[in-house]
């Protein structure tokens, strides 16, 4: 059961605020960088978005003196930027600048280099499997016929045939023929 003295009251109201009705030099000249990164969703009043994006982002590097800090909010305002369809403007603009951020030192940054090595030792894994799969299958084939090539060598010398002979009728090199005879016990 309700409170009495709730129940009379009124219901709560509220107000709301659309920011793409506030001209946007409201928030870019804020001293606070969340202010600042809510100026891309605000009233551009007929300038050209890349001249806004520029002023924001060389606001935020006038108000952020830690990387870090400025890192996040250029994240901030590359997601908000996303709203107005503008992210990938705010991506090339901030990527002309000259600041000082070191993004090897970003968290995401190192992320992505860590799951770009797990990616590549794994695809490396795969490939060279298969490659020594490849490999070993020639190697053995290679050997397999280099060994019934000097079995039959053997044969044939041990029935009498000459070097010449054998390299007449099978086509082998004479240098592998006196190889396999040299290893033949003497008689």
């Amino acid at each position: 059961m309700l409170n009495p003295k709730i129940k009379d009251l009124p219901p709560p109201t509220y107000q709301v605020h659309y920011f793409g009705s506030f001209p946007y030099r409201d928030f870019l000249f804020s001293s606070t960088p969340e202010m600042v990164v809510f100026t891309i969703l605000c009233d551009f009043q007929g300038e050209d978005p890349k001249k806004v994006i520029t002023l924001i982002i060389k606001r935020l590097t006038d108000l952020c003196v830690e990387e870090l800090a400025f890192g996040k909010y250029i994240r901030q305002l590359e997601i908000l930027a996303k709203k107005r369809n503008l992210q990938e403007q705010v991506i090339k603009i901030q990527g002309t600048m000259p600041f000082t951020y070191n993004l090897q030192e970003d968290i995401r940054f190192q992320q992505g280099v860590e799951f770009g090595v797990k990616r590549g030792v794994k695809l490396g894994k795969e490939d060279g499997i298969k490659l020594g799969e490849k490999r070993g299958l020639k190697l053995g084939e290679k050997r397999g016929i280099e060994k019934e090539q000097r079995s039959g060598i053997k044969r044939m010398l041990i029935k009498g045939f000459s070097v010449d002979q054998i390299v007449d009728l099978m086509g082998y090199k004479k240098e592998l023929i006196l190889e396999v005879q040299s290893k033949l016990p003497k008689t």
